[in-house]
């Protein structure tokens, strides 16, 4: 549920800095040249108190070269890093951590962590409705 909303969040960043690239939040595609891709790569979830969970995420925001083609890899990483010190969505705004970028084999990796904390609202238990037996003593 969260994650589908901050990657298209993250997409919706990419758009804005690459007008011009094709913006996949799904599977990559056998024609995946001169597209940019956002996947989570690890998540989850731990379980708090009174409903709190914590959704710890790692996104890849990948760009595939194309065969004629080559962006910069430190101009890439360059704009990546100034970009995406948060990622907004229309719920929240979430900080970055721990971003890196990798090179290989004609593709250009951004890969970082994201935390999302939110409320599971329960509406079976409602303890302002239980009435009080007996008296103190």
């Amino acid at each position: 549920m969260y994650t589908n909303i901050i990657s298209k969040g993250i997409a919706k960043k990419i758009k804005r800095l690459y007008p011009d690239k094709k913006i996949e939040v799904e599977a990559v595609t056998s024609n995946a040249f001169g597209k940019i891709f956002v996947m989570v790569i690890s998540s989850s979830t731990k379980y708090g108190i009174g409903g709190m969970r914590r959704l710890d995420l790692t996104f890849d925001v990948s760009y595939v070269c194309g065969e004629k083609e080559n962006m910069e890899y430190n101009d890439w990483l360059k704009n990546m890093y100034s970009e995406f010190e948060t990622v907004e969505t229309d719920e929240a705004v979430y900080r970055t951590q721990n971003a890196r970028g990798e090179k290989s084999d004609g593709i250009y990796h951004f890969i970082f962590d994201l935390t999302a904390r939110y409320l599971i609202k329960n509406n079976d238990v409602r303890m302002n409705v239980l009435k009080q037996k007996g008296g103190g003593k």
